[in-house]
């Protein structure tokens, strides 16, 4: 496994917290992350039913397992979100990613390592992971009715009705519409919510793996003129607009422009794509 741009953060982390929590969805890597940073540490796995039933029924005796035993305060622990891959670490594996490639692809760890195929990985995904959480939280009763459910989000992807659980990972989206080709993707009606929701998800991946907190914002004004996405820094609005398309043409920055005029931006950019050389551009 390759080191993760958030190992930097992770050890700062620990420096100054006697507690880290490292989220993210499930097969993102948590766990690798973890026992690579800090591969001298006790490891306990919490889905081991009797590690759990420990832990709960006697949270001091489990802590006190720990070699140098374990007190929780609350507030003293640092919160960390690690994202399947970033563009950046898939550029490890091969340095000529295409966009629709790695909307088809997604972004799992374990598609990378273990050279897996997407639609089996997804399939599995989507029945060992995602089904059996949301029947544990929820006590799902008809499956085949949560699947459509997932099927109508999936098809609102990069819209205004969008959910983070399912738009970290594009691939996981485009296996819900049925899209298994890089071809498919390229021609798909929802070949630019996709590519939106990829250069999103990647400007996301950056700060997060940064510890911060990235404030991404979507705006639509009473007329219906929109921005792809607000970014805040520092108090300032940077609109930012995505297309999916080789050539540039002014109707891109209609909406930037008209943002500008309400004098709330300090500066506009437009995320092309490039068939040459793919890479997000501010």
């Amino acid at each position: 496994m390759i080191t993760r741009e958030i190992s930097e953060e992770l050890v700062r982390s620990a420096g100054e917290y006697p507690v880290v929590t490292v989220l993210g969805p499930r097969q993102s890597g948590k766990t690798t992350l973890v026992q690579m940073t800090f591969p001298d540490k006790q490891y306990f796995s919490l889905e081991d039913p009797d590690v759990r039933i420990a832990a709960e029924t006697d949270p001091r005796g489990f802590l006190g397992q720990l070699k140098d035993g374990g007190i929780l305060m609350a507030g003293r622990t640092a919160m960390l979100t690690l994202w399947p891959f970033s563009l950046s670490e898939l550029r490890r594996y091969k340095s000529d990613w295409t966009p629709f490639e790695l909307i088809v692809r997604g972004c799992f760890p374990r598609l990378y390592e273990e050279g897996l195929e997407p639609r089996r990985f997804f399939n599995s995904y989507l029945q060992t992971y995602v089904e059996r959480d949301v029947r544990a939280l929820i006590q799902l009763r008809d499956l085949a009715q949560f699947q459509k459910f997932l099927a109508l989000l999936a098809g609102r992807v990069g819209q205004v009705i969008n959910l983070a659980s399912l738009g970290n990972d594009v691939g996981l989206a485009a296996f819900l519409l049925g899209i298994h080709t890089e071809e498919q993707a390229s021609r798909d009606p929802l070949r630019g919510n996709l590519y939106d929701s990829l250069v999103i998800a990647e400007i996301v991946k950056g700060a997060l793996n940064k510890g911060i907190r990235p404030e991404i914002y979507f705006f639509r004004d009473s007329r219906g003129n929109e921005v792809d996405f607000l970014i805040r820094e520092k108090g300032e609005l940077t609109p930012v607009e995505i297309k999916s398309a080789g050539t540039f043409s002014m109707d891109f920055v209609k909406g930037l422009n008209r943002f500008q005029a309400l004098g709330l931006s300090r500066r506009s950019s437009a995320v092309p794509w490039l068939e040459s050389a793919w890479q997000p551009e501010f």
